[in-house]
């Protein structure tokens, strides 16, 4: 609702603002969002470990109404690290564009869940997992690695590349509605990779 706002010109003040939340808040993104920073024996771009939704669409003289079509709003490794890691936690992310992330080893360049995540308009692109085990599924997803159900809505997953699952690797039930998987590359699941069942709704 904008009472608490933190800004810098890299994605530390979104760091800021998720550590300091409560459980169960929704932090509010505007811009673009930018380096990686260590935490908890990881490096990425934005850390989370309790449950939030992280929603962009926003300026930094709007906090009420997202419009991420207007006010788009990027969170970008630059090919350093990851973009996100979510780890004790289901996550949900909405009005974004993840874009970037490398994961050096294990899984997810793009996004690493450690717990379901649901995604809703949220563009998943130019992410790779590259990691030291070939064709080995911890190593793979360059878009996403998650550990339990991915959910879609209105999402999209495009040129990331893996050796394995080169949109995303998920041991759970995928369930996309209105959503693209296109582009992707790898040696085995160009598109998604998936443990359990799929199920598809008006989606290409």
């Amino acid at each position: 609702d904008g009472a608490t706002t933190y800004g810098s010109y890299t994605a530390s003040a979104v760091q800021r603002a998720v550590d300091e939340s409560a459980d169960c808040a929704t932090v509010k993104v505007a811009g673009y969002c930018t380096a990686v920073q260590a935490r908890d024996f990881t490096t990425q771009t934005l850390h989370i470990n309790k449950p939030l939704i992280v929603r962009g669409g926003y300026t930094n003289t709007n906090w009420i109404a997202s419009d991420p079509a207007q006010h788009p709003t990027t969170l970008d490794a630059q090919l350093t690290d990851r973009v996100v890691f979510i780890t004790n936690t289901a996550g949900t992310l909405e009005n974004l564009t993840v874009q970037q992330g490398w994961a050096w080893s294990g899984g997810g360049g793009g996004i690493y869940a450690g717990q379901s995540l649901a995604l809703s308009n949220v563009t998943v692109i130019s992410n790779a997992a590259v990691g030291e085990y070939y064709l080995d599924f911890t190593s793979g997803g360059g878009g996403v690695y998650v550990d339990g159900d991915l959910n879609l809505t209105a999402t999209t997953f495009m040129t990331n590349i893996a050796w394995m699952g080169g949109g995303a690797i998920v041991l759970g039930d995928v369930n996309a509605i209105s959503s693209t998987i296109a582009y992707n590359m790898a040696y085995l699941a160009a598109g998604i990779f998936a443990s359990d069942t799929t199920r598809i709704d008006n989606s290409i």
